[in-house]
């Protein structure tokens, strides 16, 4: 499909376009897929977040960023507690993100809004209400998940992002916040020792039954051998982010226990490509989106080993490859599908 035809659908608003043309848009340049975002965004009077707002929670990380990528487009956001009180924010054509997890903490309360639309992450609030809602399930893609349901009719979006029509399912990762177009220049720092890893270090002690305990104990070690230092940070506003990748030895995005084996893509890994460095992963999984720019490595002694057997140049065009390898995965077109398929299947 040529792409002054896709643009013209984009323009006249036409959102039931076959599915050869929907994934199809990839191709367009992100300057007409921000049209496409936010013709599609132009049908909800706003989008409302729920739950995790006036207490501590993973989810609410994604809130903020979810808020800061609406802001960039001035996009109506709101973000609520998951209570009956609540639902006076919620307006007719509303779009309504939830995450499952307010659900089992008893915390989901919220009266249903049945000419909204909603995006149900992770979980099922259906059994909740007797109402008929207009909705969209997603989910972040793991191997056992997408085998789970893999028996059912499905397309295939792109590497890793799925959708499941008569189930109402989308599967995708999530990739980085910021547009292709902002993507940082490539850059490497062989001045320094220190490396940063940003995120939380989780689960149990030796890492048996879940989380990255023993994972960056083990990274820190292998650092050492190299007189190179592993800090860890967390909570931090995007630029600090930003920031701290750009000015590491090495960056590394290390999945926790099972991540390799489940093949679960963490947007960290999106991000710090996205930040301009060459970024190494234990996930091979990632080998699919980054072709021949993606590195297996056994541990993180090896990642070191081989990043100092590359000159600054081969660095840097190994940073340039990812980001051209990644160009479709950002918020932009995780939106896109989102918004994209909460209409088309509630039409």
């Amino acid at each position: 499909m040529c792409a002054k035809y896709l643009i013209l659908k984009i323009l006249i608003k036409s959102f039931y376009m076959n599915d050869n043309d929907f994934i199809s848009l990839k191709y367009l340049d992100v300057s007409n897929k921000i049209r496409f975002f936010k013709s599609l965004a132009s049908n909800f009077s706003n989008f409302v977040f729920v739950g995790f707002k006036n207490y501590f929670h993973s989810a609410g990380f994604y809130y903020e960023t979810f808020g800061e990528f609406l802001d960039k487009f001035s996009i109506k956001w709101k973000w609520i507690e998951s209570d009956y009180n609540s639902s006076k924010f919620l307006d007719d054509d509303s779009l309504v993100f939830i995450q499952d997890v307010s659900i089992p903490q008893g915390l989901f309360s919220l009266e249903l809004n049945n000419k909204a639309y909603y995006v149900l992450n992770r979980g099922d609030i259906l059994n909740n209400t007797s109402k008929e809602i207009k909705y969209l399930k997603l989910f972040e893609y793991r191997l056992p998940f997408f085998n789970s349901l893999s028996n059912n009719k499905y397309i295939k979006l792109d590497e890793f992002v799925y959708i499941f029509k008569d189930l109402k399912i989308l599967i995708q990762p999530w990739g980085t916040p910021i547009l292709a177009t902002e993507f940082f220049k490539p850059v490497c720092n062989r001045e320094t020792n220190i490396s940063y890893f940003i995120g939380s270090v989780w689960g149990d002690k030796e890492s048996k039954k879940c989380g990255n305990v023993r994972i960056i104990s083990t990274i820190e070690h292998e650092f050492e051998k190299f007189n190179q230092k592993l800090i860890i940070k967390n909570k931090l506003k995007n630029s600090e982010i930003i920031n701290l990748i750009r000015n590491s030895f090495i960056s590394i995005s290390p999945g926790s226990l099972y991540h390799d084996t489940t093949e679960y893509l963490q947007c960290r890994t999106f991000k710090n490509i996205s930040y301009g460095r060459f970024t190494y992963s234990n996930v091979p999984a990632f080998k699919k989106i980054l072709k021949d720019s993606y590195v297996n490595i056994r541990n993180y002694e090896d990642a070191i080993k081989h990043l100092c057997s590359l000159t600054v140049n081969d660095e840097i065009e190994l940073a340039r490859l990812q980001q051209n390898s990644i160009r479709n995965y950002t918020f932009l077109d995780m939106w896109i599908n989102i918004l994209y398929f909460v209409l088309n299947l509630n039409s």
